[in-house]
């Protein structure tokens, strides 16, 4: 009797756990790539420059909706895979967001710089994009959103405009550790000392009204604010190129 009641004990829970088997499909759920909470975004490429940022500011993957510089959703790319081939996963991207982008946010999750664009209506299960090799130095956001967009047309080829080139290629060393030619005693940029940058301060402050032309005036109004803030914030952390 004790050995039949061995025999059924042992076969109620076989047949407990086969019982418990039949419930499952057989898959590996993944809660966190969930499709039916959003689609997947992989991101490959390999980035230099993640470690120039100054604290507080960050690359990420995220997606946005039209008509804000607020991020939906994001994820952190760490300095750690500076000059590495990455492959990064951002998961549960929700259907109305209609760009993904490779981007810099600040604290607050509002974009400073974006480095890489794709639209993303109409996807539904997963979107791959590969950057290949990109610079995401914050100078190289500098260079696109300030320098190619209103400086180079005067300092450009030539070194028109005092003999500063701010070309890209040029820019960093015509500036960086640089005397200004306009305030004696100065260097264009400081690094550790954004106050005493004279670069900081034409584009802070109405220091060149009276020169050729009132620089503070060529920022975009609506980011003014925003490029400045991010601006200070790389030089007095050592303006790293």
């Amino acid at each position: 009797m004790l050995i039949n009641s061995k025999i059924v004990s042992t076969f109620a829970v076989l047949f407990a756990a086969l019982m418990f088997c039949s419930c499952d499909d057989g898959r590996i759920y993944d809660e966190d790539n969930a499709n039916s909470d959003g689609f997947l975004v992989r991101l490959k490429g390999t980035l230099t420059g993640l470690n120039t940022w100054p604290e507080n500011y960050s690359i990420v993957v995220a997606g946005f909706k039209s008509g804000t510089d607020y991020r939906v959703v994001a994820k952190d790319i760490p300095q750690s895979h500076e000059g590495k081939a990455l492959s990064v996963e951002m998961s549960r991207v929700s259907s109305d967001v209609q760009t993904i982008e490779l981007c810099a946010l600040n604290r607050f999750g509002e974009r400073v710089a974006t480095f890489y664009s794709q639209p993303a209506e109409g996807v539904r299960d997963e979107l791959t994009i590969d950057v290949g090799e990109l610079d995401v130095s914050a100078f190289a956001a500098i260079q696109t959103m300030l320098f190619d967009n209103s400086c180079t047309g005067c300092h450009g080829a030539g070194g028109a405009g005092i003999g500063l080139d701010l070309r890209k290629g040029h820019s960093y060393d015509a500036l960086v550790d640089m005397p200004s030619r306009k305030i004696t005693d100065k260097k264009l940029i400081q690094p550790g000392n954004a106050e005493a940058s004279v670069f900081s301060q034409v584009i802070q402050t109405d220091v060149s009204a009276n020169w050729k032309m009132n620089h503070s005036d060529m920022l975009n109004k609506e980011r003014t604010a925003l490029l400045r803030e991010f601006i200070d914030a790389w030089i007095n952390e050592g303006a790293k190129k």
